[in-house]
């Protein structure tokens, strides 16, 4: 993705952090940073005025943008809370570090704080500061009742599993079509593909199941959709896009490689240093 990204600094950071940055998409011109007018008077807020006590600091500058994108996508309407949205962005930028993928500006994020019953995965293009899908997803048997709690990279644990994934390759399984996925956090997911953790529909998610059953039903750890939405989901994710399952739970935000944000602002930094 960011190979075709020309950054402009507008605004330096303490480690040189651009806030401004043009995306350029064949004839289309998309500032993920701040370009377009209805942001203008948050470059206004970020310059530096020698007059002004306070100048941001790059993390500040960094939570601005965030918050630009979980407002542009209507977020906060749809349930997911700013802080799951940072934590998933931070990561999102770090993963930019190491992984080249194909489709890396359409982004998903589970949130396993919310209930079965909450549809609780989005889908985003982050391109277009855009929510393309908002649905149910089911978690694993011995992950919890209605709520997600306990999580497992054990082979039959039938548990889900936190952290980044990225999509894989399409195939014909027990569930019709699905979607191979590969953990990319070592003893959280790094065993997805072994322990066939994939996406899938199944008739257990579903609105009716809600109302007869008060809850979801549960996978074997697989992220299952309803059958209506699995393939058209499946068809915009697949074949190199991330995703980010979440919950708060704290041995796996302090031991992920992928959630430091100053590593995310290095990464932005470097990125606008070099286009300078």
């Amino acid at each position: 993705m960011f190979k075709n990204i020309s950054i402009k600094p507008l605004i330096l950071g303490v480690l040189g952090l651009a806030c401004s940055y043009k995306y350029y998409n064949s004839n289309t011109q998309h500032n993920l940073w701040t370009a377009d007018a209805s942001l203008v008077p948050v470059l206004e807020c970020l310059q530096v005025d020698k007059d002004i006590p306070h100048q941001p600091t790059a993390e500040e500058k960094l939570d601005y943008h965030i918050q630009e994108i979980y407002q542009s996508c209507q977020l906060e309407q749809k349930k997911l809370s700013f802080e799951v949205f940072r934590t998933a962005m931070v990561g999102y930028y770090n993963l930019q570090k190491k992984y080249t993928l194909k489709k890396s500006h359409i982004f998903s994020i589970v949130d396993y704080d919310q209930p079965s019953t909450h549809k609780r995965m989005y889908v985003l293009d982050l391109q277009q500061t855009k929510l393309l899908k908002h649905l149910l997803v089911a978690h694993g048997q011995e992950t919890g009742w209605k709520y997600a709690t306990d999580f497992s990279n054990r082979p039959q644990s039938h548990q889900s599993s936190l952290g980044f994934y990225k999509t894989a390759e399409t195939y014909g399984g027990k569930y019709g079509y699905s979607l191979r996925l590969d953990g990319l956090e070592p003893g959280f997911n790094h065993k997805a593909r072994s322990r066939a953790i994939v996406v899938h529909g199944a008739d257990y998610v579903s609105q009716d199941f809600i109302t007869k059953h008060g809850r979801l039903g549960r996978s074997w750890g697989c992220l299952t959709l309803t059958l209506e939405e699995s393939k058209p989901v499946i068809d915009i994710i697949k074949g190199g896009s991330y995703i980010y399952v979440h919950k708060t739970q704290k041995h796996y935000l302090q031991a992920s490689k992928y959630l430091k944000p100053e590593k995310a602002i290095e990464f932005l930094a470097g990125q606008a240093r070099e286009a300078i």
